[in-house]
């Protein structure tokens, strides 16, 4: 599946561009790695070489969306959004292409339980046959 914004910030901003590129890949296994469904936190800095300038790179090209636009468009106080307080930006369409914070626990729960089912069998109910 292409990302047509991606292809933008690649093939309009030359260094900049790669750049950005790498600070947005960063940010995307970032959030996947801490399960923030794509919200990254005022204290987060890419681990490959950020700067601001990047960070609005990414925003104009529709990458990340900056959190106070989100307030400042709706209308809504900035102490009326308990899920994005801290939040300085969002992944754009990170449900799209990631997996979510409530579908990894629902994962990991029907894993736990299947190997509850595996590990419950009674003493003499093993699946191995032995032959006599």
């Amino acid at each position: 599946m292409r990302n047509f914004k991606v292809q933008r910030l690649m093939n309009g901003e030359g260094a900049d561009g790669l750049r950005a590129f790498a600070v947005y890949l960063d940010s995307v296994c970032w959030s996947a790695e801490n399960l923030t469904d794509g919200r990254l936190p005022n204290w987060y800095r890419p681990s490959v070489a950020w700067t601001p300038k990047l960070s609005e790179l990414l925003v104009d090209t529709g990458l990340w969306i900056e959190v106070a636009t989100v307030f400042a468009e709706t209308g809504l106080p900035e102490s009326d959004g308990p899920p994005l307080r801290g939040i300085r930006w969002l992944i754009n369409d990170y449900h799209s292409y990631g997996i979510t914070y409530s579908e990894w626990t629902k994962h990991i729960q029907q894993r736990r339980d299947a190997a509850a089912k595996r590990w419950a069998r009674p003493q003499g109910a093993s699946k191995v046959r032995r032959i006599k």
